[in-house]
This record gives C-alpha cells, sequence and structure tokens, in this order.
C-alpha cells in the first residue's frame, strides 16, 4: 500500500516542428525523471493590414504564420534525490545555454563552431586600392582565424563539462548505458 498520494510537477516546452528535435528535447528531459505527458502541435496565425510605404491610401494584408510544437512533461515528486536530480539538470541546461550562445549545441561534434562568414571578396573589390584592400582581408582573416580559436578552446571547455556533469551523475539520472 502506498505511504500517501504521489504528487507531480509539471513543466511546458514549446520547440520547432522537427521530428528530430522533438525527439532531443524528449530524451533529455528523460535524463532528469521527466516523462511525456502530451503533445501539441501549434499553427498560429496573425493577419493584420498595412499602410503602403510610398502611398499611404494602399492597403496591404500581412499575415505570419508561426508552427511549433508544445510539449508537456510531468515529474514526480517523490523521486529519491529529487533536489539532486533538480541540481544536475540545472547545471546541464546552464551548459547548454552557453553552448548555444557561442553558436553550438549541446549534439556538436567538431572541434570549433562555424566560422561567422565575412565576404572578403567585396571588400577588396570596394576598396579603392587593391593595397589597403588586401591588407584589410589579410588582417581580418588573422582576427577570424584568432576568434575561431578562441571558440574553439570555449566549446570544448563546455561540451567537456557537459559530458563530464553526465558521466559523474550517471547513477543519479535516468541514463542507461
Amino acid at each position: 500500500m502506498a505511504d500517501g498520494p504521489r504528487g507531480y510537477e509539471y513543466k511546458h516546452v514549446e520547440c520547432p516542428q522537427d521530428s528530430s528535435i522533438v525527439n532531443t528535447v524528449t530524451n533529455d528531459h528523460a535524463k532528469f525523471y521527466w516523462e511525456l505527458s502530451g503533445t501539441q502541435t501549434v499553427v498560429s496565425k496573425e493577419s493584420h493590414l498595412e499602410e503602403g510605404t510610398f502611398n499611404s491610401d494602399n492597403l496591404y494584408s500581412v499575415t505570419t504564420t508561426e508552427r511549433f510544437v508544445a510539449l508537456d512533461f510531468q515529474r514526480a515528486t517523490d523521486i529519491p534525490q529529487l533536489e539532486n536530480i533538480k541540481r544536475v539538470e540545472r547545471s546541464y541546461y546552464e551548459i547548454c545555454t552557453s553552448l548555444k550562445n557561442i553558436g553550438a549545441s549541446p549534439r556538436d561534434n567538431y572541434g570549433r563552431p562555424a566560422p561567422e562568414g565575412i565576404n572578403f571578396l567585396i571588400v577588396i573589390f570596394l576598396s579603392f586600392w587593391i593595397v589597403p584592400g588586401v591588407v584589410y582581408f589579410l588582417w581580418k582573416k588573422k582576427q577570424l582565424e584568432k576568434t575561431n580559436v578562441e571558440s574553439a578552446e570555449h566549446w570544448r571547455q563546455l561540451k567537456s563539462s557537459l559530458d563530464q556533469l553526465l558521466v559523474e551523475n550517471k547513477g543519479l539520472l535516468n541514463i542507461t548505458g
């Protein structure tokens, strides 16, 4: 016979309408004992009228559509060591946010984030003198390489922290394998 009523806590998450992302979000939450209790695909349309740019007498109908999947999770509040699980969960998602802020993802398995593109040819062609354009191109390339090395090191540190957090708490979390 049970000791008393079982309580639950609830969480609502919205994510893009992509099955691989939905599966990833669901699996990530399962590590921390969240159970999927419901899903819903949401299509939100908003329409309004806007004045014309050149002629304010012209009105245009503008419609925007947003599609996403709403995931509802529940977790029992009587799980052993729930406070420790919550602590690890907070750390996990803080590291994930840091990775996102540097342009990477916890799923990335490359050594550095993709470089932000700078079209160096435009800089050269727009220059009135070829030599200053080439000098600028080389200087900017060196700056970008330096930034990539720093970002790559930051990514390696964050990714290592994330992996280590999961390994250290494998016995505590709902992770098999």
